[in-house]
């Protein structure tokens, strides 16, 4: 997180879609267990769509992996993992994220440099190429 950036608006969490962005955008923070636990969830929701039972119980076989280690961080639901594994990145790697040095959103890239919720843009600090964000 930048400098100064508990002083500012908002904070990473504040918005519903900070836990796709962190998910989709910052996945390099993620440990193991919770890049297969966010995996599990999402094959999950598409086996939830599947109305064949055929269908449903081969993809279930296939794409489903025994870890209980895996399931239990997905126990209490999808949500409460989101929020729980956003809080430890939030405490551990805070300074990893790229957030709005505006209005401290969190931004949909490691490497953005438009904020998705202010619109504020710093392409001119960072530079046209420059790795990373600022």
């Amino acid at each position: 997180m930048r400098e100064g950036a508990s002083s500012l608006k908002f904070q990473p969490g504040d918005h519903p879609d900070d836990y796709c962005y962190l998910f989709e955008g910052h996945s390099g923070l993620l440990t193991d267990s919770e890049r297969y636990a966010w995996r599990r969830s999402m094959m999950l929701r598409k086996i939830d769509g599947v109305e064949n039972p055929r269908m449903k119980s081969m993809m279930e076989r296939h794409w489903l992996t025994p870890d209980d280690s895996i399931s239990q961080l997905l126990a209490e639901g999808e949500q409460p993992f989101l929020a729980r594994t956003l809080r430890r990145i939030i405490r551990e790697c805070s300074e990893s994220l790229n957030t709005c040095p505006r209005c401290g959103s969190l931004c949909r890239t490691s490497e953005a440099c438009l904020c998705p919720h202010c619109s504020h843009t710093w392409f001119e600090v960072r530079g046209p190429h420059s790795p990373g964000s600022e």
